[in-house]
């Protein structure tokens, strides 16, 4: 197979594994991974590569030259187009990191400048690493405990508001119908239903139902680091679906009352203990099957 007809079929992802490792093995191919090295000095060029490729060997095929003169116009050529298919490789592939932590589980995450993040049970986060060092952005989804390196302004951004900070520990939950940031250290800054709040420590912001509600904590984490969850007059509907995130479960309730309000906490290591510090004080019953669990009234 000619080398030109070699390299389109590469531009294309048409060789066969075999035909695949002899070019990669070829010194064309070692100055791409070369020049690869460097793209992040360049900008994408308009360039498609494929088409001017076919412009370029069609007219060397009309000139009829030598073999040799062809072999070494399309080898120099060849050079060139590994450069632009790599700078077209590095800039169009995506750079976004993305870390989720399943339901029953929590997951430790560090970012590229040291600062952690802790993932509570349905939660993940994402960003792009790439761009990290000029901007500490990222995106929740679920509840997420931050302890935060100082350095530029950090950001997370969330669908119900945005919480921007320099240097501290703190959490973000945010939940289908309930969101609440807690500052545990420093200070932050929240950005919600088009107003801003300033957090200091033991300060906390809820919103539920649309109803915004400031407070005073005392904890000095986040309870659920300690596998527990505690609630303060939450309604039982927001208790549950904590529960089934982190027990991984689903309830079956067609016939209480699950907008009555709930104060306590429940363990994250025992399904029966946590299922009793619920449904005791709302004077409820329970039945356990395989991962779904039956609540009625006593």
């Amino acid at each position: 197979m000619k080398e030109k007809d070699l390299f389109k079929m590469w531009l294309n992802h048409e060789l066969e594994k075999e035909a695949l490792e002899a070019f990669e093995q070829s010194d064309a191919f070692n100055g791409f991974k070369k020049l690869h090295k460097a793209a992040q000095h360049f900008k994408t060029p308009a360039f498609n590569v494929v088409n001017n490729y076919d412009s370029i060997s069609t007219a060397l095929d009309k000139k009829k030259q030598k073999p040799i003169a062809i072999f070494r116009i399309v080898s120099g050529l060849a050079a060139v187009f590994i450069a632009l298919f790599g700078l077209f490789y590095f800039f169009n592939t995506p750079s976004t990191s993305t870390y989720v932590a399943e339901n029953g589980e929590r997951k430790e995450v560090v970012l590229p400048d040291t600062s952690k993040v802790i993932l509570n049970a349905a939660s993940s986060i994402s960003f792009d690493e790439n761009s990290w060092d000029n901007s500490r952005e990222l995106i929740l989804d679920g509840e997420a405990y931050f302890k935060v390196a100082k350095g530029k302004i950090f950001k997370v951004t969330t669908s119900q508001g945005t919480v921007t900070v320099l240097g501290t520990q703190f959490i973000v939950k945010n939940r289908p119908d309930f969101f609440e940031v807690v500052c545990y250290e420093g200070a932050v800054k929240v950005n919600v239903k088009n107003e801003t709040y300033k957090l200091t420590l033991g300060n906390s912001i809820r919103i539920q139902n649309n109803e915004i509600k400031k407070s005073n904590i005392l904890a000095k984490q986040p309870s659920w680091l300690g596998s527990k969850s505690i609630f303060s007059d939450i309604p039982l509907a927001n208790v549950l679906n904590e529960m089934e995130r982190q027990y991984n479960i689903t309830f079956i309730n067609t016939s209480i009352d699950t907008s009555v309000r709930y104060s306590g906490n429940f363990t994250h290591n025992n399904l029966n203990t946590a299922l009793q510090s619920i449904t005791i004080p709302l004077n409820l019953e329970f039945e356990i099957n395989g991962r779904k669990v039956l609540l009625k009234n006593n």
